[in-house]
Parts: structure tokens; C-alpha cells; sequence
């Protein structure tokens, strides 16, 4: 799939909220739609327009923080020390339970009264 500019999406989306805005009032006279689910798109869309808004203004400072916690995860990914055999059966588990997942550390399990 080919990527599609943020600012290509929101405008998109602004024309299509515009176009709702104006056809609505008529489609709700027609009986084509109601009120309330009129109401309810067109908060929806407003509200796309104000996500797609918000990670354009902020595209730079996203792509930062994401490059971030890649490296910190590809960091943490590497200290992983082996999983040892009993160990290793409760990942098996935890993965088959949550496919796709990564398992990035492990910690010892304290038992009361067991040192």
C-alpha cells in the first residue's frame, strides 16, 4: 500500500466532514437519516480531523519519541538473558495465550518462606 501524506488525509477528511455538514440538514428533512445519527457522525469525523490535526502538528516530536522507544525495546531485547528450561515453559504459555508477542525480561518469582 502506498503511504498517503498526513496532510493529504486531513484535508480528505475535512472535505468530507464539509460535505456531511451540508448534506445532513437535508438528508434529515428527506427522513434519509436521523437526528442523533447525524449527530453522532459528524462528532466522529470532527473528531478524526482533530486526531489526524494533532499528528500532523506533532510529527516531529512522535517520530522522536518512537525512534526512542524502538531503541530502548531493541536495547531491552538484547539484555534478555536465556530463558532457562523451567523458565521457558511459561513463556511458551504466555505466547501461545498472546500470539505475537515478545517477552523482553523475566524475573525470579519470590516465595513466602522459600529463600
Amino acid at each position: 500500500m502506498t503511504a498517503v501524506p498526513i496532510t493529504d488525509q486531513i484535508a480528505e477528511v475535512e472535505r468530507e466532514l464539509r460535505q456531511r455538514e451540508r448534506l445532513y440538514p437535508k438528508w434529515i428533512a428527506e427522513g434519509r437519516i436521523k437526528q442523533d445519527t447525524a449527530d453522532a457522525k459528524l462528532r466522529a469525523l470532527r473528531a478524526a480531523a482533530l486526531s489526524l490535526r494533532f499528528l500532523g502538528d506533532n510529527r516531529d516530536w512522535i517520530s522522536t519519541v518512537w525512534k526512542q522507544r524502538r531503541t530502548m525495546e531493541d536495547r531491552d531485547r538484547d539484555e534478555v538473558p536465556d530463558v532457562p528450561a523451567a523458565g521457558r515453559t511459561a513463556v511458551d504459555a504466555v505466547q501461545m495465550e498472546f500470539p505475537g508477542t515478545t517477552v523482553v525480561g523475566i524475573r525470579q518469582r519470590q516465595m513466602e518462606g522459600v529463600q
